[in-house]
């Protein structure tokens, strides 16, 4: 009888390496934030005309969204300083305006239509799902919760400052993976891409979300939410 050895050494160059987790950014990767924002911002100006504010739409949507972006998009005080700027601080306006934000980004606030299939075929399929955003924890969660989208992740990390790979790291010990076995999609060069390439992990640049040209070398690029899909039946080699 040929007796066979218990253990045979593959070198790392031919083995084969599942992918076994998948990373997600949420803000225009899970949920067309820029559009939610921009229809947002616009209900918020039509309610400070409403309510008083003698300006021309137009004019005060771009003063305002030049404020939006320059304050942060998590930030209170984007409405504080435009009217500071441009009228006077006033709080009927500040209650009118905040209201009309508040009611049409809660209508805007849906996952991409493909998002919940896609989510249910990867777990089905085994594939450990992870949210890593760099927006403020609370607000993370919020709109995940709004989106029914909680329930599917295996660990969410917010405040992530990315390209810092510390959250990246966070998110592989979290879900007991390699960085070789994960795959991470998001909509921002500097921050996904880079920190996905930094900590060793394959890059699909969600180039459906992107309003930025990525001009850095990545593994994949999305065209469609579900494109991740197709993705992981290449590199597990499934069908």
């Amino acid at each position: 009888m040929i007796s066979l050895p218990t253990h045979i050494y593959i070198p790392d160059y031919l083995q084969y390496t599942m992918i076994k987790a998948i990373i997600l950014d949420v803000d225009n990767t899970l949920v067309d934030f820029y559009t939610m924002k921009e229809k947002a911002v616009e209900a918020a100006i039509k309610a400070m005309i409403n309510a008083g504010l003698r300006m021309d739409f137009d004019d005060a949507y771009n003063k305002l969204m030049k404020i939006y972006w320059k304050v942060g998009i998590e930030s209170n005080e984007w409405l504080t300083e435009f009217l500071s700027k441009y009228d006077k601080v006033d709080d009927i306006k500040i209650a009118v305006a905040t209201n009309a934000y508040r009611k049409i980004k809660s209508a805007f606030l849906e996952p991409y239509p493909t998002v919940i299939p896609t989510l249910i075929y990867l777990i089905k399929k085994g594939i450990k799902l992870a949210v890593l955003s760099d927006a403020p924890k609370l607000k993370a969660l919020k709109r995940l919760d709004a989106m029914k989208l909680l329930p599917f992740f295996d660990i969410i990390i917010a405040d992530a400052n990315k390209p810092n790979i510390k959250g990246f790291e966070k998110v592989l010990k979290g879900l007991n993976v390699k960085a070789k076995e994960a795959l991470m999609l998001g909509d921002r060069p500097d921050t996904d891409v880079k920190g996905a390439k930094n900590a060793g992990i394959k890059i699909c640049f969600a180039k459906y979300g992107s309003r930025t040209k990525n001009k850095l070398k990545t593994d994949y690029e999305a065209e469609h939410f579900y494109d991740l899909i197709e993705i992981i039946k290449k590199e597990n080699g499934t069908k």
